[in-house]
């Protein structure tokens, strides 16, 4: 059995990319996204082979430094890569990682271990605290951009409190994209302008 790695993108949303592998069982695979989901039921999905291999393996490993390589794009649909979130959405939340990639393996190393894992020494503790504060209370103040998925068309505000009047959106979903634990609320994307 062979397996490939493929590319899904949309016709009318040309910058959005989803990349995966499958094995060929003859039958048309377009990935398996969870938050994005409503983007392959309301567009038409395309799918592009890159590449051919003659195990599982070997696509999975190729299949991983692809999706290291472009997901902290916010063009990119791949929410993780081996169970691990993107640098961007970690970083959104505070958290620091080290990317290590070589031929055999690719590998991800949180600064804080494991995600999800509770801070096991008080310097970490209080570096935790001290990114809480930074990014919590005060996530509402700070400028946003926001990006409605449908149209493309993106929208600059001075806060999340004036995007979410403006646009009819709920303040805890926009927080989340923001902060990087969702991939999309009511259809808009939305980042800290820098």
């Amino acid at each position: 059995m062979k397996f490939y790695t493929y590319k899904v993108t949309f016709e009318d949303l040309p910058h959005y990319f989803y990349y995966g592998y499958h094995k060929d069982n003859g039958k048309p695979y377009l990935g398996s996204p969870h938050t994005w989901k409503h983007l392959w039921e309301q567009f038409e999905p395309k799918i592009e082979i890159l590449q051919w291999f003659e195990n599982e393996k070997d696509a999975q490993v190729i299949e991983k430094k692809i999706i290291a390589h472009t997901w902290n794009s916010k063009f990119s649909l791949n929410e993780n890569v081996g169970g691990i979130l993107s640098f961007e959405s970690r970083s959104k939340g505070g958290k620091k990682a080290i990317q290590k990639i070589n031929s055999e393996d690719f590998e991800v190393r949180s600064k804080w271990g494991k995600m999800g894992g509770s801070a096991k020494s008080e310097k970490q503790q209080a570096a935790r605290s001290k990114v809480g504060k930074k990014f919590g209370s005060l996530t509402g103040l700070k400028p946003v951009e926001v990006t409605d998925l449908k149209t493309g068309e993106i929208f600059t505000f001075k806060s999340m409190t004036e995007a979410c009047k403006e646009l009819g959106l709920l303040m805890t979903g926009l927080s989340q994209v923001v902060n990087g634990t969702r991939k999309s609320h009511k259809g808009y994307f939305a980042q800290r302008v820098k």
